[in-house]
């Protein structure tokens, strides 16, 4: 079995992103025997495929001359190149420490399955204006630059206010009292706020957004998909979240404003539906790639070549990595997975007694749920007996599961106004108040 792994390394990269990128590139890596069998860097796309041969090399050398770091990916086995890219984010970090500066990556290259990365000891500000000198050259030069260097220049981050805000909360207050977690000195509850701002700067720092879009879920009660299945996450509504959440919802969005981060929110819909819109439509207009921070599998749907989701730890999730750990399902049949394994943490019905194996066999041999429901004459058993007696409640699945992504209020927002100019002095200005120590976070 081929195994497909990748990761986007920032174009802008510094040895904080690249550390983080190769780390979430070991993380990636299965457990199961391996040997790398070839490699792919394009656009700052960095892909490697594995065979199941238990023969891989299980040496390893990086090698450092001056600000060169090179280290040979041929024929390694899985653990052995889990340790490799260990080794050189850490040998990289080490580096920036012996320094004791903040390091850029002057080059990233690949040749003969070999990975060089150089560093550049410039100070920081000098990049910074060497890239608005060549932004302003892309400008004059619009009719000769191509295609692909125009895409690396832009990058649109989609965050799922919600889901971002809860996680940040749960993680800093997990296995703690209320009483307990941080407070400003008036009482006000700021640990998710603190976690969320850590979070948001260390991902601009990563990726090096251009665009930026915060998506705002609809309440519940008036979402579209209540419409069609009125028990549709009905067994979330009975669980109170905690007041010290509840407050920091509010001050997150005001945080937002503060900022000076688009905000938007469609009445009906949900905030998948938004990233879901502006993923899609960013890509088909040819602007770019997109970086989707939120733990929502849903969200699964929008892997492409050009759309990586980031998940907790800055772990990614991209398509050859959904590929892999799906057993060969592409993004496009998550939603008919759904339909028919159903999902209990939303409470979406799917097929009773169908389970995620018999989705993934049966997806794979007819396409989609509506094929499957349409073929269950060549069915056997009791899987054909549930298929025809829940066929409905497959249907209505997947419109539950399904993004949509064709609303005539988001095609009216146009993409210069989602341009990232962070208001800093509004962010401190908001920080200060809630005697958060911003002297890591002023320098973003």
């Amino acid at each position: 079995m081929i195994v497909n792994i990748g990761v986007l390394f920032s174009p802008v990269g510094t040895v904080s992103s690249t550390f983080t990128s190769l780390a979430s590139l070991a993380k990636q890596i299965p457990s199961s025997a391996g040997k790398v069998t070839n490699v792919e860097l394009d656009n700052f796309r960095f892909k490697v495929q594995l065979s199941d041969d238990i023969d891989g090399d299980q040496q390893f050398s990086v090698t450092q001359i001056g600000e060169l770091f090179e280290l040979s990916l041929a024929g390694l086995s899985s653990s052995t190149l889990r340790a490799a890219l260990n080794d050189l984010a850490n040998k990289l970090r080490s580096e920036q420490i012996r320094q004791g500066a903040i390091l850029d990556v002057k080059t990233l290259k690949l040749k003969d399955m070999k990975l060089s990365v150089e560093l550049d000891k410039s100070p920081f500000q000098v990049k910074t204006y060497s890239q608005s000198v060549k932004k302003a050259q892309v400008m004059n030069e619009k009719s000769v630059i191509s295609k692909d260097i125009m895409r690396s220049n832009n990058r649109l981050l989609l965050v799922d206010a919600s889901n971002l805000i809860s996680a940040c909360y749960f993680a800093t207050a997990y296995g703690k009292e209320e009483k307990d977690l941080m407070k400003s000195s008036t009482g006000v509850y700021t640990n998710a706020i603190k976690a969320l701002v850590d979070r948001f700067i260390s991902i601009v720092r990563i990726y090096a957004p251009t665009h930026v879009a915060i998506a705002v879920d609809e309440k519940r009660e008036l979402l579209l998909r209540r419409e069609i299945y009125p028990e549709y996450k009905a067994n979330r509504d009975g669980k109170e979240k905690p007041q010290s959440l509840i407050d920091q919802i509010k001050l997150s969005y005001e945080l937002f404003d503060a900022m000076n981060l688009p905000q938007v929110k469609v009445d009906r819909m949900e905030a998948d539906d938004v990233i879901g819109h502006f993923a899609k439509r960013f890509i088909a207009e040819e602007r770019g790639d997109v970086i989707v921070l939120s733990n929502d599998k849903d969200l699964f749907q929008l892997l492409d070549g050009n759309v990586t989701q980031v998940l907790s730890q800055n772990v990614e999730m991209t398509r050859d990595a959904f590929l892999a750990k799906y057993d060969g399902l592409t993004p496009e049949q998550f939603a008919d997975f759904k339909a028919l394994c159903g999902e209990d943490s939303d409470n979406i019905p799917g097929v009773p007694g169908v389970g995620e194996k018999t989705a993934t066999k049966l997806l794979k041999d007819f396409g989609t749920v509506e094929e499957v429901l349409l073929n269950t004459d060549s069915l056997k058993g009791k899987l054909k007996e549930k298929l025809e007696q829940f066929a409905e409640a497959a249907h209505m699945s997947k419109q539950l599961a399904m993004l949509y992504t064709d609303s005539s209020a988001l095609q009216d927002i146009n993409f210069d106004e989602l341009v990232m100019k962070i208001n800093k002095e509004g962010m401190r200005s908001v920080l200060e108040e809630l005697e958060i120590n911003i002297s890591k976070i002023s320098a973003a």
